[in-house]
């Protein structure tokens, strides 16, 4: 599925400004091979830059740093921000392509394996999202070469330091070529980014601090199934219904159902700590 114009990279766009100023003298073979480079910052003015927009607010500033024309958005089946990145795309006129994993993956997933955890994100990142990418980039390469922008961050958490702390920004992964601009950014230099340019993030960030593109529940926080319940019941009866014809349940902690009848609990004898609409 694909909504705005297509627009082509300008000849001669380079990522050159993208670590805080300073310049890279690298080059970039059109084939993919990394040349020398200090800053490893691809310079192929053959090579289309591609975003990959989650519609987290580290892709958002990924995409706009390296300037790109056009991105890919894959519709996981359990996010809940697509409305917010086709609105974000026609308002930034970028071209939007939605990918899809096979129909209820999720669902067959959990059936299968039971609810995602910290020990099978892989797995089901791979059948909800990699999946989809490498089919849609096998098709586009044929016609032309790409290099991927990913909002990926050292500093984003302490898993994303351990597995990324002695990464490259130019990258190549799975037959495909990923560039990282926001490698060494801080939190606070992409809210600062934001704020400067006055970008609008996803309205999931107000509520559960996600971007919300997936939520299979591999990464959760205690409170997340609460919010869940309170401010997306149609999403939360859905996880419900999983929870109630397969093995274990949504998230790391409690699951919806039960966090349900301690809601009810709580809002008897502690009505002051709810959430507030």
């Amino acid at each position: 599925m694909i909504y705005g114009k297509s627009s082509k990279i300008k000849k001669g766009l380079s990522c050159r400004t993208l670590d805080n100023g300073r310049k890279s003298n690298g080059n970039f073979h059109r084939k993919g091979r990394e040349r020398k480079s200090e800053q490893g910052s691809p310079q192929d003015t053959k090579a289309q830059y591609v975003g990959l927009f989650s519609g987290g607010k580290d892709s958002l500033v990924a995409c706009l740093v390296a300037r790109v024309k056009e991105v890919v958005y894959c519709k996981t089946g359990v996010g809940l921000n697509e409305n917010y990145v086709i609105e974000t795309c026609k308002k930034l006129g970028w071209k939007l392509n939605i990918i899809e994993p096979k129909e209820l993956e999720y669902e067959l997933f959990v059936n299968q394996y039971g609810f995602p955890r910290p020990t099978s994100h892989t797995w089901i990142m791979q059948r909800l999202k990699l999946n989809p990418l490498k089919k849609w980039h096998r098709q586009e390469s044929k016609k032309r070469n790409l290099i991927l922008i990913s909002g990926i961050r050292i500093k984003e958490s302490h898993r994303r330091t351990m597995i990324y702390k002695n990464d490259k920004k130019l990258d190549e992964s799975n037959g495909m070529i990923f560039f990282k601009p926001l490698l060494n950014w801080s939190n606070l230099a992409v809210i600062n980014y934001i704020k400067e340019h006055n970008l609008k993030v996803s309205p999931i960030y107000q509520t559960l601090g996600l971007g919300g593109d997936c939520l299979c529940g591999a990464f959760t926080k205690r409170q997340h199934a609460l919010i869940l319940l309170e401010k997306y019941p149609e999403f939360a009866k859905r996880i419900q219904e999983l929870e109630d014809n397969s093995r274990g349940h949504w998230g790391q902690f409690m699951s919806l159902t039960a966090c349900q009848g301690q809601k009810k609990l709580d809002g008897l004898i502690c009505n002051e700590c709810m959430i507030n609409d």
